[in-house]
């Protein structure tokens, strides 16, 4: 069984850029969260609405990350 000590730097970089994806992803959706309870929405409608403009936001995000990570 491999523990910590024995990753090298392509491992722990892909575990960083993993959670600093992720992290990203949440922030985008409580941004847009409060962009559309600002407008009035209700929550569930807010909600539905913030991951909806995700998948979009997300998906070019993430591509232009790999893209920039292969050259």
């Amino acid at each position: 069984m491999l523990g910590w000590h024995d990753a090298d730097a392509a491992g722990i970089a892909g575990v960083v850029l993993t959670i600093g994806m992720a992290v990203d992803a949440n922030v985008l959706i409580y941004e847009r969260l409060r962009e559309e309870l600002a407008k009035g929405k209700s929550l569930r409608g807010a909600i539905a609405a913030g991951y909806a403009a995700r998948s979009a936001r997300f998906l070019i995000l993430t591509s232009r990350r790999l893209f920039r990570l292969s050259f």
